[in-house]
């Protein structure tokens, strides 16, 4: 019975000791769910990053809905960037109400910036501004990164947001000719606990077959 209680004492502190060997994840990753221009916890919302057109006001800002703007990016879904990459979006906007709209755009999020950053849009009319983002050269492969888009109606608290997800793709191999010799990996001081607390498991196994 003293031998089983020592082997799983034994076996508990070694799963402990590997657990707290384990490489961390990649740190810097912006969790979905946050408001405009925030980065909160949770999850990408139901239907996947996909769904970035929006009527209205979102769910990034306070604020009364736009309800007559429409904003769409083209094209939709989810975007792959590189470390130290940048892309364009083309933002769609649609005026679906009976007056003219003065409006302001901005964007945050991975350096995002649109041109124009003002424009008018007549009852019934469309325009495109562009929107730029680029991801910085040490941002960590992985990672799910949110870029906020806002159209907010000039003079009020009236406004329109849509989004897309980018994710920072793995860096570009290198070349054989530069490759360098990788160096063999090393094995730190936790898991070097793990294997001595494995075999101390062990030892008091045989032991008390033996007895």
């Amino acid at each position: 019975m003293r031998t089983a209680l020592a082997i799983f004492v034994i076996l508990a502190l070694a799963s402990l000791a590997h657990a707290q060997g384990q490489a961390p994840g990649p740190s810097g990753c912006f969790a979905p769910g946050g408001g405009f221009g925030g980065g909160g916890g949770g999850s990408p919302p139901p239907g996947g990053p996909r769904g970035n057109g929006t009527r209205g006001g979102g769910n990034f800002s306070r604020g009364e809905p736009l309800a007559d703007l429409n904003l769409t990016l083209d094209p939709p879904g989810e975007v792959t960037l590189a470390p130290g990459a940048s892309a364009s979006l083309a933002l769609v906007l649609r005026n679906d109400g009976a007056g003219a709209l003065a409006l302001n755009l901005t964007a945050r999020g991975l350096n995002a910036t649109i041109d124009p950053a003002m424009l008018t849009l007549d009852a019934g009319a469309s325009a495109r501004a562009t929107l730029t983002f680029a991801a910085s050269a040490d941002a960590p492969s992985g990672c799910r990164q949110l870029v906020n888009v806002r159209a907010g109606e000039a003079g009020t608290n009236r406004s329109a947001q849509t989004r897309v997800f980018v994710v920072i793709a793995e860096p570009a191999p290198a070349s054989p000719a530069s490759a360098s010799t990788p160096e063999p990996a090393k094995a730190s001081p936790a898991h070097g606990a793990f294997a001595a607390l494995v075999g101390l498991a062990g030892a008091a196994l045989l032991a008390g077959r033996r007895r």
